[in-house]
């Protein structure tokens, strides 16, 4: 059942934080370390700074699955598929903290294609907010961890993007939230676009 399948999901790829509870006291539990407020009601605009950091290059995009580009019911967020299929394939990966076999599900259930790189928590000894996946998703893709672009939907996802040296978008899904410092953050998946820019470089737009 999806109900089932998302919240297995939810609980798999939960940070396993010291001394938290459910997954809302989780997040609470790492704001000492936001200071990125994004609020609902104002759109996706964050000024020149966060605009010029959108169109930088880079040369190869990792996401989160589950609430970046699969919803709680189990299915694709919109624009998920259509943003994947602008990169090239060996450029994108995924990194989630849910095993393997739940993510293969995840995908297939979505319709989503699987990318050349998929880590998992069964690849890594530590999950987000630990570094290890996107750090090890960026050495199998043959890039340098600075050159990467991460999109996530959680607090200690940015967390373990920034942690790895990588510049990280947050998806807010129309939510109100705080996100770790660093992170550009936009309302809903659908509002990036992927593009080749000159030397085969990504461009976030």
């Amino acid at each position: 059942r999806p109900e089932l399948i998302a919240s297995i999901a939810a609980d798999a790829m939960t940070p396993l934080i010291p001394g938290a509870g459910p997954p809302p006291t989780k997040i609470a539990s790492v704001a000492g370390f936001m200071s990125v407020s994004y609020d609902a009601t104002q759109g996706n605009s964050f000024g020149n700074a966060n605009a010029r950091r959108m169109n930088e290059a880079c040369d190869a995009v990792l996401f989160d699955l589950f609430g970046t580009l699969v919803d709680g019911g189990g299915e694709a967020v919109t624009g998920a598929a259509e943003l994947l299929a602008a990169l090239p394939a060996g450029r994108w990966a995924i990194v989630t903290s849910a095993p393997r076999a739940l993510a293969e599900v995840l995908l297939a259930r979505a319709a989503l294609p699987a990318p050349a790189v998929l880590v998992t928590s069964d690849d890594v000894r530590a999950n987000k907010p630990a570094p290890d996946g996107y750090l090890l998703a960026a050495r199998l893709l043959g890039a340098r961890p600075a050159t990467c672009l991460v999109v996530e939907d959680s607090a200690p996802g940015v967390l373990s993007a920034t942690a790895a040296g990588m510049r990280v978008v947050a998806v807010a899904n129309g939510h109100s939230r705080a996100f770790p410092h660093g992170a550009t953050v936009v309302d809903r998946l659908e509002h990036l676009h992927f593009r080749l820019g000159a030397g085969e470089k990504i461009i976030l737009s």
